[in-house]
């Protein structure tokens, strides 16, 4: 019997040697000034907006970011005149159990997350199969082996300096991070862009 795989969702990730001083010292410069905002996260703190053109680190990380966004557009199969712009992006910090709520980025192609500091036991990012999908996987029989095709959820565990990938329309998750330690990552969305 052959199995073919069609409509698989994508996550793209990669540990990257970035230098992450600037965003660092950008994320505790910005963490003075900015009371921050409650989005999908209960506890931590997560800045406003970040802008291009608002900072040189962030610029550059963008930067960063639509280079290694090719190989999402070239997986999707779109003529080479088709590019991800960083739309916005944003700090995260959690710690002493903070966490985020199920959610997903509306309006965003392609979202990301980019790990600048990682303590021990920092919260997985964790990903979601539909729920239509997942009523019928679930309630057909028993399951004995979760595989790629059956499982409900996929983790990625965090590292400094690694880069997470994915469609915005994707529901995912972060757990709790028992840490005192701050567990910083910067957040994205990026829209298409046909030059």
């Amino acid at each position: 019997m052959n199995t073919d795989y069609y409509f698989p969702t994508p996550i793209w990730w990669q540990d990257t040697s970035i230098n992450l001083e600037p965003l660092r010292a950008l994320c505790s410069n910005i963490k003075e000034t900015d009371k921050g905002r409650q989005m999908s996260n209960f506890g931590g703190w997560q800045s406003n907006d970040i802008l291009i053109g608002d900072h040189t680190a962030t610029d550059e990380f963008a930067k960063f970011i639509e280079q290694q966004s090719i190989k999402c557009i070239q997986d999707f199969g779109y003529a080479p005149s088709t590019q991800l712009k960083i739309s916005n992006m944003w700090f995260s910090s959690n710690n002493d159990n903070a966490f985020n709520q199920v959610h997903n980025h509306a309006g965003a192609f392609i979202s990301g997350t980019f790990y600048i500091d990682v303590p021990q036991s920092s919260g997985e990012i964790i990903f979601y199969r539909n729920s239509h999908e997942e009523y019928i996987i679930s309630g057909a029989a028993p399951i004995v082996q979760h595989t790629a095709i059956s499982g409900a959820t996929c983790r990625y565990q965090p590292r400094e300096a690694r880069l997470v990938m994915f469609p915005g329309f994707l529901q995912h998750a972060v757990m709790p991070t028992p840490s005192k330690e701050d567990r910083v990552s910067m957040s994205f969305n990026m829209r298409v862009v046909n030059v």
